[in-house]
């Protein structure tokens, strides 16, 4: 049945009726789908979504049918797209973190022969054979250097410096790229496929040149498994801040949204993936995390702003004049919340939450203003997002978020819960006992 623009409500209510029904909303904002489908599975990052999840939304709305075009503002590791090109619809993104947008964009890449991307990973891993026992190691990062044995570390350097020479085809790089990087957290002594590295947690490390090895022929099956989807080219993935206008996306020409935004909980992207930065070189040390993915990205960690540039203001002074403009009722109920966590930090707390919730909302309302532009008219944005409760002061960010949409242009909003969250952290010592969610934010333009 073709989608009734005239009855957006009632398609959402049905939607949120049928999510309900399926009775395993609580892996829908989580990526542990990823983990074990096709192409999904060749680079899956924690703080992701269900590429069901997608897939359930994309089906529901007749995308193929009524030949929508996509936008995710924060396409990370490439779920929206992969499930995209798997429809044969257009798909634009998002991403401002160049380790991510390299991964989605090799994940969304279109190569006529996967057999061929078998010889090319054989050339590479006897290059690597021959070479690997001279690599020179000592000049690398000294952090990398601790993660892995000797011998590992030379094989992974080894690899990546063939990759660098002019030996292996363009067509192929964004394949390679993804096989090597896929190698760094398997390869490792200490875990670092959490989000932050754990000198204490020591693993079995795998061997860089049988695990290349696997992963390349499974990249190859997957790419067959998919068959002629993979040919859609209408796949576009652009290096961009969502807090921007991309020039890129035309006014009124997107269907749909479907996103994850940053969550309000001190998560620091530019940290969890300093291992993949260091280690291509597209970072050296805590100061360029800061200047190429930090300040490119919506301020979700105390790491993302000086505190001492801040200290002094107030919260209306933080939220600023276009946030107090354009989102005045929800800009004084964010004020009171800054107020109360202000009052806790007084408590002898050391971290500038307060400072992070303004600046926060602050970056999502030109996030929101963006989805705004490029949304057509009753077109939908589903946004998966959690809450949180910093020092124990709740704050309802889909509900902030919906209002803030509402100031912004967006019709309506319609909030529902995924699963609770946070459970994990219970045993923490001063940890809050409030209960968190995560959610599905629907606006409506």
């Amino acid at each position: 049945m073709k989608f009734v623009k005239k009855d957006v409500d009632g398609q959402i209510e049905a939607f949120l009726k049928f999510l309900k029904s399926n009775g395993k909303m609580e892996k829908l904002g989580t990526n542990y789908d990823n983990k074990t489908m096709s192409v999904h599975r060749w680079f899956s990052f924690m703080p992701g979504f269900s590429n069901v999840f997608v897939n359930t939304t994309f089906e529901f709305f007749n995308a193929r049918e009524n030949n929508y075009c996509v936008y995710d503002p924060f396409i990370g590791c490439g779920t929206t797209a992969v499930v995209g090109k798997n429809f044969g619809i257009k798909v634009v993104g998002n991403e401002s973190n160049r380790f991510l947008y390299k991964i989605s964009k090799a994940k969304t890449n279109t190569l006529k022969n996967p057999n061929s991307l078998k010889e090319v990973g054989d050339y590479l891993l006897k290059e690597c054979l021959s070479k690997w026992r001279q690599t020179k190691v000592s000049s690398e990062n000294t952090l990398l250097q601790r993660c892995y044995s000797r011998n590992n570390f030379r094989k992974l350097v080894s690899f990546r410096d063939i990759y660098f020479s002019n030996n292996i085809k363009l067509e192929y790089k964004p394949y390679i790229f993804l096989a090597i990087s896929s190698l760094l957290p398997k390869c490792a002594d200490v875990c670092i496929s959490i989000p932050y590295l754990s000198w204490r947690h020591k693993r079995c490390a795998e061997e860089p040149f049988e695990l290349f090895e696997k992963i390349i022929r499974m990249m190859k099956e997957d790419m067959i498994e998919v068959g002629n989807n993979r040919f859609n080219k209408n796949i576009k993935i652009y290096f961009q801040d969502s807090r921007k206008p991309n020039p890129k996306v035309k006014v009124n020409s997107v269907d749909l949204v479907f996103t994850s935004p940053p969550y309000l909980n001190n998560f620091d992207y530019g940290e969890a993936l300093k291992i993949y930065t260091y280690f291509w070189k597209f970072t050296k040390n805590w100061s360029e995390i800061t200047s190429k993915i930090r300040e490119k990205s919506v301020v979700s960690a105390t790491t993302y702003y000086l505190e001492r540039k801040h200290k002094f203001n107030s919260p209306y002074d933080l939220l600023g004049k276009e946030m107090l403009a354009k989102a005045p009722k929800v800009s004084k109920k964010i004020a009171k919340i800054v107020k109360l966590i202000q009052l806790e930090k007084a408590k002898k707390r050391k971290k500038s939450f307060e400072i992070l919730v303004a600046l926060y909302f602050k970056d999502m309302l030109k996030v929101i203003q963006e989805i705004y532009r490029v949304l057509k008219k009753d077109g939908l944005s589903f946004m998966v997002i959690g809450d949180s409760a910093p020092y124990g002061v709740h704050i309802p960010t889909d509900r902030y978020l919906g209002e803030i949409a509402l100031e912004s242009g967006f019709q309506k909003f319609r909030i529902m819960t995924l699963r609770a969250r946070g459970h994990r952290w219970t045993t923490l010592k001063n940890r809050h006992n409030l209960k968190l969610r995560e959610s599905l934010l629907i606006l409506r333009k």
